[in-house]
């Protein structure tokens, strides 16, 4: 059969012979680039998530660059199904956590793409874990807890596995998606997560993807020699924060904090009132438009000499904010300052007072009250001291300069950055246990206005 088609092919003509070598050819290269794609760099796990995926967690472990955070984070990952300590050559390249709904809450579980598979099943075995494999090569193996979650998973490829493709750049080692009602159910007790809210009342895909390099997992496109340079002059503060202009930095929150108008006090009007009501802090007072055409730089470091009362900003550690305003303080602007200060400190240390009620019993309330504190001037230094010594707020003002501090060494700390930058050590936060369990396996975030890197 090959001599008789090889024959047949020398009796063509030499133009028919190039046509017909170059089409094998063309065919041959997009084969092997379709299977490169595949074997290195494709999401081929995501072909399993149902329309109604509640969250979905695909990690990449193919870079060269292996970061050992992501390496605790992929471990971290199969934490919650008990093979954290499978070894890691038994995996080819890809993990996959998908979680879906289920009776009022969710229920999740792992794919892992192995290839071999013999060894990962006497592994999984030896866990006691629940598994089956859900390809027909038994390169692809699921491990969960839920029947249900299992039959749930899609047998093709669905609306949400192409959106979530769709978003996903054509290199990435980590991507994750969550559900708009997942955000919106979750925005309304947590500031942050109204970030998104936004986009999830638009009905929009959220979906964060990174990828390995210089050492951390990178998202979006950070420059990495100014990130470098400012990491060198920050030193040992665990706390970084330098903007041109506070209000273009905060405008980001804004755009992303308003929801829709059809929603009454939608949540930067919220977020306003909370901040007037408990710290007498007004977006629209002259003090705050100063600030908000201000350079401003905010450091900290720990310090065991200052409170570690989980109620106190920045506990355990030291701070200076530093801000350039385009003129000084007027004596009114101080005014306004000094009273959302004592705001902040009446807000730890609230007074009890009795409260008669309807029936004729009392009850005692804890309020603030800001007539108990008081600002003491010495040399141009303003202190606020709590009554037990504890907490402490120090500031001055030279020329269009201010400087605020809980320490009064720290004031007029200065440190020259390079362009808008945030460093943040990952102890300096306080998250729900579920979500430090992963961000704990890295120490530090670091971001410019162009991207976001964890190390």
């Amino acid at each position: 059969m090959i001599r008789f088609l090889y024959n047949h092919f020398n009796k063509l003509s030499k133009r028919n012979r190039i046509v017909i070598i170059t089409a094998v050819a063309v065919i041959f290269i997009i084969v092997y680039g379709c299977s490169v794609w595949n074997q290195f760099f494709a999401d081929t796990l995501v072909r399993y998530v149902p329309d109604n995926t509640q969250a979905y967690l695909h990690l990449n472990l193919s870079s060269t660059q292996m970061v050992a955070g992501f390496d605790s984070l992929t471990r971290q990952a199969l934490a919650d199904f008990n093979v954290s300590e499978i070894d890691m050559k038994q995996i080819k390249r890809e993990v996959a956590v998908i979680c879906l709904p289920s009776g009022g809450g969710t229920v999740c579980g792992v794919i892992i793409r192995t290839n071999s598979p013999d060894e990962l099943e006497i592994f999984l075995k030896s866990r006691q874990a629940k598994y089956r494999a859900v390809d027909f090569w038994h390169n692809r193996w699921a491990v969960y807890s839920d029947d249900a979650w299992l039959a749930a998973l899609s047998k093709q490829k669905t609306t949400l596995a192409k959106a979530i493709q769709k978003q996903s750049p054509w290199r990435n080692n980590f991507l994750f998606y969550v559900s708009p009602e997942i955000i919106k159910n979750y925005a309304q007790s947590s500031l942050l997560a109204l970030m998104a809210k936004q986009s999830a009342t638009n009905g929009e895909k959220i979906v964060l993807t990174g990828r390995l390099s210089h050492g951390g997992l990178a998202f979006g496109n950070p420059q990495w020699q100014l990130i470098q340079k400012n990491n060198s002059l920050t030193g040992d503060y665990e706390l970084v924060l330098t903007t041109d202009n506070l209000g273009k930095f905060f405008s980001a929150w804004e755009n992303n904090l308003i929801v829709s108008s059809s929603e009454q006090n939608g949540s930067w009007q919220e977020f306003k009132q909370f901040l007037a009501g408990n710290y007498a802090l007004s977006f629209d007072s002259q003090l705050a438009k100063k600030f908000f055409t201000s350079q401003i730089t905010l450091v900290a470091k720990k310090n065991t000499a200052t409170s570690t009362s989980d109620n106190i900003f920045l506990a355990g550690h030291a701070w200076s904010i530093g801000l350039k305003m385009p003129t000084p303080l007027t004596s009114d602007e101080k005014g306004q300052l000094e009273n959302t200060l004592r705001f902040l400190m009446a807000n730890q240390y609230p007074k009890a007072k009795k409260v008669a009620l309807n029936d004729g019993s009392y009850v005692t309330e804890f309020k603030p009250d800001i007539g108990g504190f008081k600002f003491v001037s010495d040399k141009n230094v303003n202190s606020l001291v709590s009554p037990d010594g504890v907490f402490k707020i120090y500031y001055k003002t030279e020329g269009n300069n201010l400087y605020i501090s809980n320490d009064s060494t720290m004031l007029n700390q200065s440190i020259n950055l390079i362009g808008n930058y945030l460093k943040l050590g990952t102890g300096t936060l306080n998250f729900d246990q579920k979500i430090a369990g992963y961000l704990n396996n890295f120490s530090l975030i670091v971001a410019d206005d162009k991207g976001l890197v964890v190390f």
